[in-house]
């Protein structure tokens, strides 16, 4: 219904955080509509009237065991994000015997292989993907900065969605963020990830290091991971636009992760062919190591 009264006012600043816009490599200014009823108050809109152009690289270093996946998150909003034109153009062919790159479908939490299927659409800041190379691969995502929202609290940030269960997801940012920092925001109810009044999911952030998962405290500039949704629908994970503090984090978490659960193991092997019709393994399995 429409208001019988409604005040609009439009505030401007250099960033989000009320800092001079270098900070933070953004010569744009922020534009926040604020509209207010007799009832609520709240964000109408937010948009910055200008997006820099970003991009990130990373060396993917050869592989041949399960140990040797690694999972990227994309930490920009890509020029283009179907996953064949981000990433056809410098794997080449997809060759099952040279690389495997799986996503994570919420929905029926299970990996789908590239260039994905299911729920696993266009590729979102925030989204993340096993990848795994024989002989090691350079990739870079070209974009622009991950466009910001601001919630009721006054944070800037960016939602990532995830459902029940597992969710394979990352920073969405091109800088560090701290996983303290993650709000799980679903309906009214809004908590820290890592909070101790948190039953919404599980209060860690896996990542895989060194053949295992471990609970991380901050996650640098393309680095993803897991998060369990211990309820049912979705919700979102807000990243707060805000570098963390690695004077103060770092390492591990020190959260206690005795007899949680963990996520799932890193996907399929890659297989070639070994001339006599029959496929012979190329990446072991986790479990064989």
């Amino acid at each position: 219904n429409t208001p019988v009264n409604t005040n609009f006012a439009v505030l401007t600043g250099q960033d989000l955080q009320g800092n001079p816009s270098a900070a933070y490599g953004n010569a744009c200014q922020n534009i926040l509509i604020v509209f207010q009823t007799y009832t609520d108050i709240g964000v109408l809109s937010f948009d910055q009237s200008c997006y820099g152009p970003d991009s990130y690289s990373v060396t993917l270093p050869a592989g041949t065991t399960a140990a040797d996946y690694r999972i990227v998150a994309v930490p920009l909003r890509a020029s283009d994000p179907n996953p064949v034109t981000m990433l056809g153009g410098q794997i080449g062919t997809y060759d099952t015997s040279l690389m495997r790159i799986f996503a994570y479908d919420a929905e029926t939490q299970t990996y789908t292989e590239y260039p994905f299927t299911g729920s696993v659409g266009n590729i979102l800041p925030g989204d993340a993907a096993w990848f795994l190379f024989r002989n090691g691969q350079t990739l870079t995502l070209e974009g622009t900065e991950t466009p910001v929202t601001v919630d009721l609290a006054g944070r800037s940030g960016c939602p990532v969605e995830i459902g029940q269960g597992w969710n394979l997801i990352g920073n969405p940012f091109n800088f560090e963020v701290s996983v303290s920092s993650i709000i799980i925001k679903e309906g009214d109810i809004e908590v820290p990830l890592t909070g101790s009044e948190n039953s919404i999911t599980q209060g860690v952030f896996w990542v895989w290091s060194n053949g295992g998962y471990a609970a991380a405290s901050t996650l640098p500039a393309g680095t993803g991971g897991w998060i369990y949704k211990n309820t049912a629908g979705f919700c979102d994970a807000f990243f707060i636009f805000n570098p963390a503090d690695r004077s103060v984090e770092r390492g591990a978490s020190e959260t206690d992760v005795r007899g949680l659960r963990r996520p799932p193991a890193p996907p399929g092997l890659i297989v070639e062919s070994s001339g006599d019709g029959t496929s012979g393994c190329f990446i072991k399995a986790l479990e064989d190591e």
